[in-house]
């Protein structure tokens, strides 16, 4: 159980980094990045190099002859790519050759083509919509084709999964609902709420299977069948418990305890100031901060507008570009806030007054992560710290030089 959950995670990480290092590439000369046009590699044509290419549609039905990098709302593959194939969008279809690896994140994957390596997918498996600027339906989830071939290993992840086909290594299925009817020359591990296995699966291997529901499967459609039903929950262990209550307490101290560290030696400021700023004005720094974080109420909405008007009239690109600076910002604004109220309830701990150092920040910290770890008030104290870190950033940033200048100490 524990060896199948290491491999999960490290194979969605994978397909995570793949998909976030597709936006960060330059586009190469050969393609064209525009977000509503359509790009069309017709039969025949042959692109020599690495082709990059976002569009609002794209189709590939000519020949590329190293790898294919694509983002936009429909792509379509019917010709040959000799290298890997690194995709997103909503509607993604291979019905051509991909001589090396997969590795494609959208909506809805379809796949009735030859994969000659590993396939690397995640889709989703919501209800079926119509894309935005592109009349077709798009069909939710994956689909391996009974006609696919995949000739390495598949590693699919997602929504709602109907996986027909060959693979000829092993296949690894995590989906919220899998039906299985495909042909796989070595091992299958699938993990889903709910699994159907048809009658004309075959598994050379072992199939292993989690659920919460053990399912009905058909005789001879594997060597050996092992089901592990998750539903099944562990005794509680107080010692255990603690431990890993302690364990987890111990690294978010030791982790902002070397962040800290740092912004201290190279950026003593980014805490000094909104510190002092506190400590002067604690009760505008409070209403401030207050005020402040209602106005973050506001942000996840006014940033799905920015995104969208950023798609709209710059691109996919751009777009994706916006909302991951904006979700990042703010993530880092909630997370690295103990920072700020740690060595403030560490100067008061300590009783030291003007003295900015290490070990007052270590004190407030772990007094910091304690109370975040108290059952049902954690998230408030977390919250509190929030509300003063924003308030004394913002008092810092309107106090005169003199106000926060840090006093002597003796």
């Amino acid at each position: 159980m524990h060896t199948s959950t290491k491999h999960q995670t490290r194979w969605l990480i994978g397909i995570l980094v793949g998909v976030f290092c597709l936006f960060l590439v330059n586009v190469a000369q050969a393609a064209e990045f525009a977000s509503d046009d359509m790009y069309h590699l017709e039969a025949g044509e042959v692109v020599p190099d690495d082709l990059y290419v976002a569009g609002n549609r794209i189709y590939i039905d000519g020949t590329v002859e190293g790898d294919l990098v694509a983002a936009g709302g429909v792509i379509e593959i019917t010709g040959l790519v000799e290298g890997d194939v690194i995709a997103a969008g909503s509607s993604i279809r291979i019905s051509g050759e991909v001589q090396d690896d997969a590795r494609i994140a959208g909506a809805g994957i379809t796949i009735n083509g030859t994969i000659a390596d590993d396939l690397f997918a995640s889709a989703g498996g919501s209800s079926d919509f119509s894309i935005p600027g592109v009349d077709q339906q798009m069909i939710q989830g994956f689909h391996l084709e009974d006609n696919a071939q995949i000739n390495g290993e598949a590693f699919i992840f997602g929504g709602r999964g109907i996986i027909g086909g060959t693979i000829d290594e092993n296949l690894h299925a995590f989906m919220n609902q899998i039906t299985l009817n495909t042909q796989v020359a070595g091992n299958a591990e699938l993990a889903g709420n709910q699994i159907d296995v048809q009658d004309a699966t075959r598994i050379a291997g072992t199939l292993r299977y989690q659920s919460a529901y053990q399912s009905d499967i058909p005789a001879n459609s594997a060597d050996e069948v092992i089901f592990t039903n998750t539903a099944e929950t562990t005794s509680f262990d107080p010692v255990i418990a603690t431990l890993n209550w302690l364990w987890h307490t111990l690294l978010i101290l030791v982790g902002f305890a070397l962040l800290g560290s740092m912004v201290l030696r190279f950026a003593p400021n980014l805490l000094t100031k909104p510190v002092q700023a506190i400590n002067t004005h604690p009760v505008s720094t409070g209403l401030s901060g207050l005020l402040a974080s209602v106005g973050f109420i506001f942000i996840p909405i006014v940033s799905i507008f920015l995104v969208f008007l950023m798609v709209l009239f710059g691109g996919w690109f751009p777009g994706t570009v916006l909302g991951l600076f904006l979700f990042t910002a703010l993530a880092l604004l909630w997370f690295l806030s103990p920072l700020i109220t740690g060595m403030w309830l560490g100067q008061k701990l300590r009783s030291i007054s003007g003295k900015y150092d290490f070990a007052a920040l270590l004190a407030g910290i772990l007094l910091v992560a304690l109370l975040a770890q108290l059952p049902l008030v954690g998230w408030v104290i977390y919250l509190i710290s929030f509300i003063f870190a924003i308030g004394a950033v913002i008092r810092a940033r309107t106090m005169s030089p003199s106000s926060t200048t840090t006093p002597a100490t003796t």
